[in-house]
């Protein structure tokens, strides 16, 4: 994000989410994002609409990537969420006074590692009130945390290249669907 203000184009497509099944709040990531770009070179689309005409009532499209100049592309598990945020420790607590040193690390024992509702427990329910995501959703001195674990990969050359053809398709699509009339949302043509 810190080339975002050399006029780097930033191009974001979010999942939009259906708030009886998730809560994500795909809008507050939107603005936060949007909020970044003094220029406007940061452009974002949530989608789908949902709705029954495009037979998008209930899901959406939950693909994950980020490709850097058609040449570098990382495929796969980047949630960047609510309660995904994790280390190679994935601990289960991370409260004062159960936090050890771990092998060579060594932890800062006043300090929270996973701020409010990164603290979570899929099993305790779904998280609420986004809005506020600097409050904790479950009680951390009751519930351990869920830890996360997710796997991607970064690919190179031509199949990052591949990946980039696909990301613009698809941004292209979306594009139209919602920003027909729009010339401030560009499309996206492949580097030749």
């Amino acid at each position: 994000m810190q080339k975002k203000d050399d006029g780097v184009r930033i191009y974001v497509m979010i999942s939009k989410e259906l708030s009886f099944v998730s809560s994500r709040n795909s809008s507050h990531t939107k603005q936060a994002l949007l909020n970044k770009s003094k220029t406007g070179n940061i452009k974002v689309i949530r989608h789908p609409n949902h709705n029954r005409i495009n037979n998008t009532l209930l899901w959406s499209h939950n693909e994950k990537s980020l490709i850097i100049d058609q040449k570098i592309a990382f495929i796969g598990g980047i949630d960047l969420c609510f309660g995904r945020w994790d280390n190679e420790f994935h601990r289960l607590v991370d409260l004062d006074e159960t936090i050890k040193q771990v092998g060579e690390e060594s932890m800062d024992t006043n300090k929270r590692y996973f701020i409010g509702k990164d603290y979570v427990n899929i099993y305790e329910g779904q998280i609420d009130n986004v809005e506020r995501f600097g409050e904790d959703f479950i009680d951390r001195k009751l519930v351990p945390r869920t830890p996360w674990h997710d796997e991607a990969l970064v690919v190179f050359g031509e199949v990052a290249r591949d990946a980039a053809r696909h990301f613009i398709q698809r941004w292209n699509i979306h594009k139209i669907e919602k920003f027909a009339n729009d010339s401030s949302y560009s499309f996206i043509l492949p580097k030749t």
